[in-house]
């Protein structure tokens, strides 16, 4: 065999750290020792300058070192970061805290960013790897959710109008319904991946754009289309213009609010979307006194989907006071009054 194809398949070995062992290469390429020292020697040199023809384009040197130990004979490499460790630790606590993904694919991107970062810094990553065999805990029960996420990248890239079976949620059950429309957008929050789909009017909802959790579509019945569906610019949802307008629940009608808040006022503001605090012409916070119960409030408005306004009023108690619109106060009134039965 050639030096070079020899030289190439012992460096390929060697970057899927593999150990390569002097007398096993010298029997498997019927050659001496001295040759495979050589074959060595070329690895090291090249790994220090790779551009050893002297182009005008300079090259740093690769992120590698090839080591030799003397007892065994063996030679192996260690590396630096390919890409920064910082960044990808980063990116895997944010995607742990996520609790979106199934163990099984938690481990497959560990074992995908794992080779990226330098070799005396995997120790850490091994500790996630652990974290997830033992104590992960996630939000999703879908296996398959890398795979959806790419299928619908490509659906919205494409522009294809789809058909598909999606779980709609209810308090008497799930159920099966069949729906059609053009993805526009894929989104992440909260736990779970959301698909922004528009679809034309039909019997069940008019024409718009509607959310639909990820892990929520049938998998074995999705059906695509060449038909092209002219979509109205008034129509177009992104993820951007959705979560101004939610909190958890991208679902009601759109409504405006007024409310008396008691809370810290980073919390409205970070979790209702479009909330605006009432100032005065000074430009000061106008703050209302609750003499009975020692506190002061802020007045609070804006514009939200109900069901998710519903949701947050709820998640805060005594904090929060609706002013309008009538239909929250009479939902919290009714739901407040069953709460109470619950304990009589």
């Amino acid at each position: 065999m050639e030096s070079n194809a020899r030289i190439t398949k012992i460096f390929a070995r060697l970057l899927k750290s593999e150990r390569v062992n002097l007398y096993d290469v010298m029997e498997e390429f019927d050659t001496s020792s001295r040759t495979i020292q050589r074959d060595m020697s070329a690895i090291k040199r090249a790994l220090i300058n790779p551009n050893p023809t002297g182009d005008k384009e300079e090259k740093r040197p690769l992120p590698f070192k090839l080591h030799h130990e003397l007892d065994s004979e063996d030679y192996y490499l260690t590396h630096g970061d390919l890409v920064s460790f910082d960044d990808i630790f980063a990116i895997l606590k944010i995607v742990l805290g996520a609790r979106v993904f199934k163990p099984v694919e938690l481990q497959h991107l560990l074992d995908i960013f794992t080779p990226l970062v330098g070799t005396d810094k995997q120790v850490h990553l091994d500790k996630l790897s652990n974290f997830v065999d033992k104590d992960y805990l996630p939000v999703n029960t879908t296996d398959n959710l890398i795979e959806r996420i790419a299928m619908f990248r490509d659906l919205i890239a494409q522009q294809t109008l789809i058909g598909f079976y999606y779980i709609n949620s209810s308090p008497t059950g799930p159920s099966y319904r069949k729906h059609f429309g053009v993805p526009l957008d894929l989104y992440y929050s909260n736990g779970h991946f959301y698909v922004i789909i528009y679809s034309q009017a039909n019997k069940d909802h008019a024409e718009g754009s509607l959310v639909y959790r990820l892990d929520r579509f049938r998998d074995d019945d999705f059906t695509r289309s060449r038909k092209s569906i002219p979509i109205p610019r008034d129509k177009r949802e992104s993820k951007t213009s959705i979560r101004q307008k939610s909190y958890l629940l991208n679902s009601g009608q759109m409504v405006d609010f007024s409310l008396i808040y008691y809370g810290y006022e980073d919390t409205v503001l970070s979790q209702l979307p479009n909330a605006k605090i009432k100032r005065d012409e000074n430009n000061k916070i106008v703050k209302i006194k609750d003499k009975q119960n020692d506190r002061v409030g802020i007045y609070v408005s804006g514009r939200i989907l109900s069901n998710g306004l519903n949701m947050w009023v709820r998640s805060q108690g005594d904090l929060v006071v609706v002013q309008y619109p009538q239909s929250i106060i009479d939902d919290i009134t009714a739901t407040a009054h069953k709460i109470l039965n619950y304990y009589k």
